[in-house]
């Protein structure tokens, strides 16, 4: 394991600081308690005043206005404020969701959204969450007179004169790890204070949609955000889904990325939009809480099945021998093929780009990575990815397939990643003190801001290790009177702890507290191990070899 210290020496009395100082808090007072001036102002937003104008100019002149909600939780949480704001003047727009995984207004492969846009006489179409470089639909639409207001957070690699376009990248100064519905909170707060109104509250809804795009948490608006909207839920989905989420893991962020947002991704990835509206609905005010929950799991256990499945169809047919693993899945799987990617990226922990046909000439399909890649695919002219840096959409031709795969097994990056931990510690050094100020700031804990984790090495026999079997396994490792749990253990994984004699065991770890028959005491959580021969005269480990 490569592992990169964040912090040279572990003190319990003053870790959560010492760690957040080393993630870039500055002010950690301010961070661990956020107050309105972590916030960026509104009006600091580029083209703020002519999106209020525009918006003004519709609602007071009666204009036809549509919704293009786009198909991810951030999309829906920024479409559920703009339809809220815009019921309070009992004005309902036309609302639009795309098929599949397509989004902003560009043509899918089985859409076009454009022209029944057009058609539907749409004089003003509002995008929260995309369309910033979507300038020849913007044209086409403001062509024939439908004016586009974009309210977005992606990057701006083209100009767009075509749309009025409220995005941060285009400031200065300004928070850029802002979600979408972050950027569409702006303009309304913009607009409610032009029109002398009280800006209804928004932050449940930013703070869901900062954990589901994986915004960077360190960013002090953004902590600011997920705080206050944990703490402040007022929408009604989402408190259906909280008692479940925080049964589980607590008011956490982690609560929220693995009890509530897989189960709105799962609708998201549907291939039709009936449900997908009837999902937008339940968000914005216009639809049954119970009946859109029950979707939601229905839809995330097919999906679970579908992943399962494909996994296991596609697995023998990997090609295993290259830098990258390179496979291939049916047409059908493309809502799915980022999870399914991701599964083997897991696995293996390697680079893993799964492909799809989509058309004749060309493939498309999903990378996935432990480490940096989507700028070494680019930087090849073989490929376009298009996405983040480790995990991202990927076209390339047939013709090039190969050369590709040739260019990557030849271009320097690392095939292993520099894991980030707080820092060494013996087990000897954890305590309750440590424990408990990890486990009481889970609600810290995100994207940029991980969990802490600790490297750990020691020297074990079969004598530290315990195993426990019912549902799942569990191998529990004691050290110094420490147990350190590893969690839906592999028969494999099982085997290389148990063998006899001594063994060198380094180990990445979580760390919390376990209470039992009244005492407290530190236990470890086991994310990541690795088990190697410790030279010796003990001729029963040699005999396993």
């Amino acid at each position: 394991m490569r592992v990169k210290p964040l912090l040279s020496k572990i003190n319990p009395d003053t870790f959560i600081e010492d760690y957040l100082q080393a993630h870039g808090v500055d002010n950690v007072n301010l961070y661990l308690e956020p107050d309105k001036s972590c916030l960026d102002r509104p009006e600091d937003y580029p083209n703020v005043a002519e999106g209020e104008m525009l918006l003004n100019k519709a609602i007071h002149n009666d204009w036809r206005i549509g919704l293009l909600v786009d198909v991810d939780c951030d999309g829906y949480c920024s479409a559920t404020l703009i339809r809220q704001f815009l019921n309070s003047f009992d004005i309902d727009p036309t609302i639009y969701i795309r098929k599949g995984k397509a989004h902003g207004l560009r043509k899918s492969a089985t859409e076009d959204i454009v022209p029944v846009i057009i058609d539907d006489g749409i004089q003003l179409l509002i995008v929260p969450d995309a369309g910033s470089n979507d300038t020849p639909e913007c044209k086409e639409l403001l062509s024939n007179g439908c004016q586009v207001l974009v309210l977005d957070h992606h990057k701006v690699e083209v100009d767009n004169p075509y749309a009025v376009v409220i995005n941060h990248h285009l400031g200065k100064g300004l928070n850029t790890a802002l979600s979408g519905t972050g950027v569409t909170a702006k303009f309304i707060e913009y607009c409610c204070t032009v029109w002398a109104m009280k800006p209804p509250c928004m932050d449940d809804l930013i703070a869901l949609s900062t954990i589901s795009d994986s915004c960077d948490l360190t960013a002090l608006e953004n902590r600011y955000y997920v705080h206050n909207g944990l703490h402040n839920v007022r929408n009604p989905l989402i408190q259906a889904m909280l008692p479940s989420a925080v049964k589980r893991y607590g008011l956490t962020p982690t609560g929220y990325s693995w009890a509530m947002i897989p189960l709105i991704n799962a609708v998201c990835r549907k291939e039709e939009t009936d449900e997908k509206h009837e999902l937008f609905d339940a968000f914005s005010g216009h639809g049954d809480i119970e009946s859109a929950l029950k979707m939601c799991r229905s839809a995330h256990r097919l999906q679970t099945e579908t992943v399962k499945q494909a996994v296991e169809d596609v697995e023998p047919t990997l090609d295993l021998d290259h830098k990258v693993i390179i496979g291939f899945c049916d047409g059908g799987l493309a809502n799915q093929i980022g999870l399914i990617a991701n599964k083997f990226q897991g696995k293996y922990n390697k680079p893993t780009i799964l492909l799809r046909q989509a058309s004749s000439t060309t493939w498309s399909g999903s990378l996935r990575s432990p480490v940096d890649l989507t700028d070494v695919v680019n930087e090849s002219g073989l490929a376009k990815a298009m996405g983040h840096n480790q995990a991202a959409g990927v076209l390339v031709r047939k013709s090039n397939l190969n050369r590709l795969i040739a260019y990557l097994d030849k271009a320097d990056f690392p095939l292993e990643p520099e894991i980030d931990v707080a820092g060494y510690i013996a087990p000897k050094q954890i305590n309750n003190k440590l424990c408990k100020a990890c486990e009481d700031n889970a609600e810290l804990w995100g994207q940029g801001l991980r969990e802490p984790t600790f490297y750990i090495n020691a020297e074990i026999d079969e004598t530290n290790v315990q195993v426990f079997e019912k549902r799942t396994t569990t191998v529990k490792i004691t050290v110094n009177g420490v147990d350190f749990l590893l969690f839906m253990a592999t028969p494999e994984q099982v085997d290389q702890l148990i063998r006899k004699g001594k063994k060198s065991l380094s180990l990445i770890v979580t760390l919390s507290t376990n209470e039992w028959n009244g005492v407290i005491k530190p236990q470890g959580k086991i994310k990541q191990f690795e088990v190697s021969k410790v030279e010796d005269k003990d001729e029963s480990w040699e005999d396993d070899f």
